[in-house]
């Protein structure tokens, strides 16, 4: 008997150690977050990915990584609301969430976030219930190239974009008259420069999130130079010596204008010019300068006897 009364004193005092143990445990909070308040159905099947640091560094980060890391919590969920079970309660949450919107702009993927609100959620009470939204903005936007000028088609047109403070080349490509040429960017300020052979344009555009920026390349002043050949295989290079090559003369000129299609043809800005040109076959060389005025046709006739 004394021992059975033994045994049950030691049985209250454990289970009153554990009662206390589980009093001392850190409390934690119930917390839901929605990226989607309004209940917009088109969203429901759009992937929002959340992710929750204790620290304010971790959400700056976030904003401008690719793949967000140091968080506390993450969670990827359809339809823009999640549940978060059991938060640690008595810290300052920093809540990160994006997605990324194709369906405004065909084969763009605009990133959406809160990256300029830093919101911040308080679990501060134990088994304490929160319920907060989040508001998402767009953060990039498009640049769409474009030109109106029939001869760019002779000589597509060089884009550079860069940052407007330092110039550092962001992205870069050709436009052709009939294929402008759309890129994604941050929100921002940027440079724009287009060159080809006879025209350069320069000039700073602003990306506006979720918008896409039109920069037109405007119709430049040019004129054109056509070289007439007596026979096939004449070599043309612009300039003195023989670093740029323009063209072969494909067979004897049938016409006096700038348009044969058996001419060297080309497009140049107002100026004054030098040229070589060479037949392997005859050794018949030529070299001289020549002056484009604005909308004039020149004609350089390479005769060999």
């Amino acid at each position: 008997m004394r021992f059975l009364i033994a045994a049950f004193c030691v049985l209250l005092v454990i289970g009153a150690c554990r009662r206390k143990k589980s009093e001392d445990l850190e409390p934690f909070a119930k917390v839901t977050l929605n990226a989607n308040p309004e209940a917009n159905p088109m969203m429901d099947s759009v992937n929002y990915e959340f992710y929750i640091f204790d620290s304010e560094q971790g959400f700056k980060e976030a904003s401008v990584a690719e793949v967000p890391s140091k968080y506390v919590y993450s969670g990827i969920v359809k339809g823009g609301k999640i549940e978060i079970p059991r938060l640690p309660a008595g810290t300052d949450y920093y809540v990160f969430v994006r997605y990324f919107d194709s369906k405004s702009y065909p084969n763009f993927n605009i990133l959406y976030s809160n990256e300029e609100s830093n919101f911040v959620i308080s679990a501060q009470e134990k088994q304490a219930e929160m319920t907060a939204n989040v508001k998402l903005k767009p953060q990039e936007g498009l640049f769409t190239f474009f030109s109106k000028d029939d001869n760019i088609v002779l000589s597509p047109i060089k884009v550079t974009v860069g940052n407007a403070t330092d110039s550092e080349i962001i992205s870069s490509g050709n436009i052709e008259v009939a294929k402008p040429q759309t890129i994604k960017l941050r929100k921002g300020s940027y440079s724009v420069k287009g060159k080809n052979t006879f025209c350069e344009w320069m000039k700073t555009a602003q990306v506006e999130p979720g918008k896409n920026t039109l920069v037109e390349c405007e119709v430049c002043e040019y004129g054109r130079v056509s070289f007439l050949g007596s026979k096939a295989g004449i070599k043309v290079y612009l300039g003195a010596g023989m670093d740029n090559l323009i063209g072969v003369v494909k067979n004897p000129a049938s016409e006096s204008t700038c348009t044969d299609p058996n001419a060297v043809n080309t497009v140049l800005a107002p100026g004054k010019y030098s040229y070589y040109a060479f037949d392997p076959l005859t050794k018949c060389a030529w070299s001289d300068t020549f002056s484009i005025k604005r909308n004039d046709c020149h004609l350089i006739p390479l005769n060999c006897n």
